[in-house]
């Protein structure tokens, strides 16, 4: 089990270091997890989460329903389904959480900052 380190910080502090959409968040979270995992391969890669007043955890089940409810959707219609307005880490999430169903495949499209994420059946001829 992983353990859990709060520190408590005031709304003023957490909105400050939670940024727009979480961005700064997710930049202290990429950083840690480089640091953290310097000189290690693969499975023993530990991933850790920097968590401000519970809105990493609300973000990710969201981002994680959002991601099942459109694979199931395009599963059924057969049509490609396009998110926007997701960060770039918000993309590699869902990418994550999809990579392993083995109908549909996810890319990103578009340039910055009018990137998307693309979720579609995977093409029989793959």
């Amino acid at each position: 089990m992983a353990h859990h380190h709060h520190l408590d910080l005031n709304p003023e502090q957490i909105s400050l270091l939670t940024g727009a959409n979480g961005e700064v968040l997710d930049a202290m979270q990429y950083l840690l997890n480089a640091v953290m995992n310097l000189g290690k391969d693969g499975e023993e890669k530990a991933a850790y989460t920097v968590e401000l007043g519970g809105y990493r955890a609300q973000r990710y089940q969201e981002l994680e329903d959002l991601a099942q409810n459109a694979a199931k959707q395009v599963q059924q219609t057969g049509v490609e389904l396009e998110i926007k307005s997701l960060s770039s880490v918000e993309r590699r999430l869902i990418h994550n959480f999809l990579k392993d169903n083995q109908e549909i495949e996810t890319y990103s499209r578009g340039q910055e900052p009018d990137r998307r994420l693309v979720i579609k059946t995977k093409d029989d001829q793959a």
